[in-house]
């Protein structure tokens, strides 16, 4: 009996030890788990206050707050400090909470804005790139909302190398970010020739697809507003409805901006509007009584003169006085007119500036002062407009050399240059066209702008100055018929229609067209029916559509 006694004793006694140790293990295993839970939900907290902050870099980025602003959501709670006017800086605060541990997240966010232009990039166009030659792109960069076609096998990309000097490589020698950055198509291109070239068509689509680059994006009620794209001039995501786009060159207010005038406005009826002659020259000796009478007027007066005979000495229209001629007005050969600071002069006929031989007639027109035509005005001789205006409700012929420095020219009736006039800083409209004929090379300095409603049409040459970048907009298409090449510049096309090169281009610059309005066109948009080498540039013009991206940088966190 006592060993069994002992024996039971001894197998109570293990059994309560086994549990102890049971208990004390699942004491043990809960306090693990609890410690865990806690571990995770500090994890989880800190990493919820750490996305509000990321939430906070990218509502700065876009929206810019000038207020104190809150931002919450199931996870966090975020609070934004702006501070500077406007704001540079930003106070974040970001608090989370997950099971029972709490985080708080904090920052200081710089914000700084850059301002860019997609025409200082490369060639855009709603439509297709084709090009019928060799390829060589200096950083510069090729994209068609509906593909491309280039007829060149192996394209040539052109970057400095280590050593800084620039290297031109095939496009299989090229990393594939910088090819894909540099040969772009939208989510809507339905073109990509070569078809084997495997670097960039895939499918019979470029492979690099981003979002569209032209026009207007689709409204909001579209199906395709939300598709999700690649916006390459940020360089960010977005959608197809909210990327950046380079929009169609406005010509109406282009014209209201700069001429004050509508498209269908007739301008010698717009400056003559409401202003009755003060002064009438009539009689014998018409050229001798209109000097004396121009002589003697005062500021503001508006002198009057029909049938008036060529011009064939020198006249002057003083400083705030109006000449209107009723009729037509030739300045011959011998004769020169002057308009001093203010004037004008209204021709309610066709103006001639004429030359003969060696002889030829000379327009010079001041700051501030006016030369304006009913029909068409011929400039065969010297014309210096230095701070004027000149317009024509017909065409202007350029026959000669011609000098115009921050001048505004109009030819509502198309532009015509035959010789090699220079605008420096000035604005030059066509409510037409604009034909470039002969081997003349007008030249375009400093921040110029050829704008015309209808097409562009180079039958000889364009130039500009060194450091020049000027900017060519049309309503039609520009058409070059001729080699083309800027070495020693820059220069701008921005056309609803389509831009075409008929021979070797060497272009500094940049081009967006149309192409074909819609964004989902696969007409060319630029052709170029040669070779092209394309540089970009770091020069600018003024009237160029730009748009902000924003960059937030974490100045400091914990």
């Amino acid at each position: 009996m006592r060993r069994e006694g002992f024996a039971l004793a001894a197998v109570l006694g293990v059994m309560v030890a086994v549990l102890m140790l049971g208990l004390s293990l699942a004491f043990l295993a809960q306090g693990n788990l609890e410690t865990a839970r806690n571990l995770r939900d500090k994890a989880r907290a800190k990493a919820l206050a750490e996305g509000g902050i990321a939430h906070a870099v990218a509502y700065i980025k876009a929206q810019a707050p000038t207020q104190n602003t809150r931002l919450e959501t199931a996870d966090y709670e975020v609070s934004i400090t702006p501070s500077g006017n406007p704001p540079t800086q930003y106070e974040v605060v970001s608090t989370a909470t997950a099971g029972q541990a709490t985080h708080t997240a904090k920052a200081v966010l710089t914000r700084s804005v850059e301002v860019r232009s997609a025409f200082r990039e490369g060639w855009f166009t709603g439509g297709r790139v084709s090009i019928n030659g060799q390829i060589r792109l200096y950083g510069a960069r090729l994209h068609g909302d509906g593909g491309y076609t280039l007829n060149d096998a192996n394209p040539e990309i052109c970057l400095p190398n280590a050593s800084g000097t620039v290297e031109c490589k095939g496009l299989s020698q090229i990393d594939e970010a910088t090819r894909k950055a540099l040969f772009t198509g939208s989510v809507y291109a339905t073109t990509c020739n070569p078809a084997n070239n495997a670097l960039l068509c895939s499918g019979g689509k470029p492979v690099s697809l981003v979002c569209p680059v032209w026009g207007n994006p689709p409204s909001p009620t579209s199906s395709d507003y939300n598709t999700p794209c690649y916006d390459s001039l940020k360089g960010a995501m977005a959608t197809v409805g909210t990327a950046t786009r380079i929009p169609a060159p406005d010509l109406p207010d282009l014209w209201s901006t700069h001429l004050g005038l509508s498209l269908a406005d007739n301008p010698y009826a717009k400056a003559t509007e409401n202003r009755p002659c003060t002064l009438t020259v009539s009689g014998n000796n018409l050229l001798s009584a209109l000097a004396t009478t121009l002589a003697g007027a005062a500021s503001g007066a508006v002198v009057c003169v029909s049938n008036l005979p060529d011009l064939n000495t020198a006249l002057t229209i003083p400083s705030g006085v109006t000449l209107r001629v009723e009729g037509n007005f030739k300045v011959g050969a011998s004769g020169s007119l002057t308009l001093a600071e203010g004037a004008r002069l209204e021709v309610s006929g066709e103006l001639q500036v004429a030359r003969r031989g060696n002889q030829q007639a000379t327009l010079t027109v001041g700051q501030n002062a006016l030369v304006v035509s009913q029909n068409n005005a011929i400039l065969d001789g010297q014309v210096t407009v230095n701070g004027g205006r000149f317009l024509s409700n017909g065409e202007i012929q350029f026959k000669s050399d011609a000098a115009f420095t921050n001048a505004t020219v109009y030819g509502k009736n198309g532009l015509q240059f035959n010789a090699q006039p220079s605008f420096t800083d000035s604005k030059v409209f066509s409510g037409s066209g604009a034909t470039f004929n002969g081997n003349n090379r007008p030249l375009f300095s400093g921040s110029s702008l050829l704008a015309a409603q209808n097409s562009i049409t180079f039958n000889g040459r364009l130039q500009s100055s060194a450091n020049a970048s000027p900017l060519l907009i049309s309503g039609g298409d520009v058409t070059f018929n001729g080699s083309y090449s800027n070495e020693q510049s820059a220069s701008f096309i921005w056309t609803t229609g389509k831009v075409i090169l008929n021979g070797n281009t060497t272009y500094r610059g940049g081009i967006a067209s149309g192409g074909g309005v819609d964004t989902s066109s696969s007409s060319d948009g630029i052709v170029v029916n040669g070779g092209l080498t394309l540089y970009t540039t770091g020069l600018n013009n003024d009237l160029l559509p730009t748009y902000t991206v924003s960059q937030v940088q974490v100045a400091w966190r914990r």
